[in-house]
């Protein structure tokens, strides 16, 4: 600067920073300025033939301390419902429970119809003479109520002759047959009366008799004991049964 002079004289002011280098040393030619819408001010660099900025901020102070926590905003609207999911794996079976109480007993039941089951048998005793041929002889018998039996036999027949002899035996109720077997015979021999059902309307007597159709002396529907002229068991007697089932 020239004596006389002020550095206002170099110092001007505008709007913006200058564009155009200064003519140092010359009048209005400022070599400083002042930029008046922020206050920074621009200098004329000799070194590098620019205008340099000077920012007349000052540095960033020191970050001044955490403020105290507002209040807690008001709680948003729910959101949507989301998807459902997967199932998860079955769990492991739980242990029994505890027995239940007894429950009550039930009505006792209608009765039953009634059955009787009744058995008759008759063994021989005494043995019975063939006095003559073609004639049927009462050996044993059973009276029998009414009702459904069952009926079986075995009649016994003893022979002294050498020929072949025709013997029959039948079950009769006195008047009428209920069923007859034949069976030839020489000697000793049985005659099985096969198991039947016969039905009686009233009490009835049923008789085993037996028949020869030739005869020799001595023979017999006969029966022997196991131990020969002593009581014993019947081992050749004739028998009949019944035994009622309705």
């Amino acid at each position: 600067m020239a004596q006389g002079e002020s550095i206002t004289d170099y110092l001007a002011y505008g709007i913006t920073a200058p564009s155009a280098a200064p003519s140092l040393g010359a009048a209005d030619q400022w070599g400083w300025y002042e930029d008046s819408a922020n206050g920074n001010l621009s200098y004329w660099r000799l070194d590098t033939s620019t205008w340099q900025a000077i920012s007349v901020t000052g540095p960033t102070g020191p970050t001044g301390a955490t403020g105290a926590t507002g209040a807690t905003g008001a709680s948003g609207a729910a959101g949507a419902t989301g998807a459902t999911g997967s199932t998860g794996a079955t769990g492991i079976t739980g242990p029994t429970g505890a027995t239940g109480p007894t429950g009550a007993t039930g009505a006792t039941g209608a009765t039953g119809s009634g059955g009787t089951i009744s058995y008759l048998q008759t063994i021989q005793t005494a043995g019975v003479t063939i006095a003559a041929a073609t004639t049927w002889y009462d050996i044993i018998s059973v009276t029998l109520t009414a009702g459904t039996w069952h009926l079986g036999g075995q009649l016994y027949y003893s022979g002294n002759g050498s020929t072949l002899v025709d013997v029959y035996a039948r079950l009769y109720s006195g008047t009428s047959t209920l069923y007859a077997v034949a069976h030839q015979h020489t000697q000793s021999g049985s005659i099985t009366l096969p198991a039947s059902v016969v039905v009686l309307g009233a009490t009835t007597t049923i008789k085993m008799a037996g028949y020869a159709a030739t005869r020799s002396s001595g023979d017999a529907f006969d029966y022997k004991t196991i131990n020969s002229g002593t009581t014993g068991l019947n081992a050749d007697a004739s028998i009949l049964w019944a035994l009622k089932i309705a």
